[in-house]
């Protein structure tokens, strides 16, 4: 008996099947992202977790912790970096450490995120391996620029501003290929340059509507102010923009269909999300990928 939805589904199988470039997207991509991320994540025999320390009395410090304080659970020994209170600061913004740890007469003051749960809970270990507990007090941070919402919002709006450049042009460039108008406009006396200038000057005004709406309610709901110069801001902005715009028009100009152009959009976004360090910080990689990372970049 005819059956034509048993024939369509296979129909779309073997289309989907005969299409190199579609699998690789589908299937070796994926895996690709999940052997990058899984390096990221998985756990070291040589791991640290560093804290930066703020302290006149070193080696009272280091023989605390060599006496007290132990790996308990598995995670990575404790790296202490002694620092003054900038250069401490400054290794908290970047992920670098997992917590201040400030000693003074002998009693110790833990500063972190209390959003940040893996600094937490490094935080509740070391204090719950002091033998006096009552020496160690665990504090929020009160520093802007600090917080795991700090950056959290500018990475997110920098990810907006991708995303929509990114996926907006290159699927409105391959729609216009698809329906065979991308090359009636060609032949009209339309410049060329022109034509890509549109993609530009829109994105400008989509990016900027979203990126006020981001700002203004980390602004109202998150205290999150905004640092620096605005021409500054304005011209990273553009430059994104820019720069985004050209991917999208490339990425859409070797796309032999929809799929394909899906696989070759997010080959550029999602490396970029991942190793720009929005979501989490790229020093969980081992030290051979961050030099390899850096020396690509």
């Amino acid at each position: 008996m005819f059956n034509p939805l048993y024939h369509l589904v296979f129909m779309q199988i073997r289309i989907f099947f005969r299409e190199p470039g579609i699998l690789f997207w589908a299937i070796g991509f994926p895996v690709a992202m999940a052997t990058v991320l899984g390096v990221a994540f998985s756990s070291k025999s040589d791991a640290k977790r560093k804290i930066a320390v703020v302290s006149d009395h070193k080696e009272n410090v280091v023989k605390i912790f060599q006496d007290q304080v132990k790996d308990r659970y598995g995670y990575g020994e404790f790296q202490l970096v002694f620092l003054d209170d900038t250069e401490a600061e400054k290794e908290l913004k970047k992920g670098k450490a997992l917590f201040k740890l400030k000693e003074q007469n002998g009693s110790f003051e833990l500063y972190l995120d209390p959003s940040n749960q893996e600094s937490l809970s490094a935080a509740l270990e070391v204090k719950d391996s002091f033998h006096n507990k009552s020496e160690a007090k665990i504090l929020p941070l009160k520093v802007p620029g600090t917080r795991y919402i700090d950056f959290l919002i500018p990475g997110l709006i920098a990810m907006g501003i991708m995303n929509s450049t990114i996926w907006g042009d290159a699927w409105s460039i391959m729609e216009l290929r698809m329906k065979k108008l991308l090359r009636r406009m060609s032949a009209s006396p339309m410049p060329r340059y022109q034509f890509l200038l549109s993609f530009f000057f829109s994105r400008i005004f989509i990016s900027f509507i979203e990126t006020f709406i981001l700002a203004m309610f980390g602004y109202y709901v998150f205290h999150l102010p905004f640092e620096g110069s605005f021409i500054n801001f304005s011209i990273i902005f553009l430059t994104g923009i820019y720069v985004f715009t050209g991917i999208a028009v490339f990425a859409a100009s070797r796309a032999a269909n929809a799929q394909v152009g899906n696989g070759i959009i997010n080959a550029f976004t999602m490396p970029m999300m991942i190793l720009s360090g929005i979501f989490f910080s790229y020093h969980h990689f081992p030290d051979w990928a961050i030099e390899s990372i850096l020396n690509f970049v």
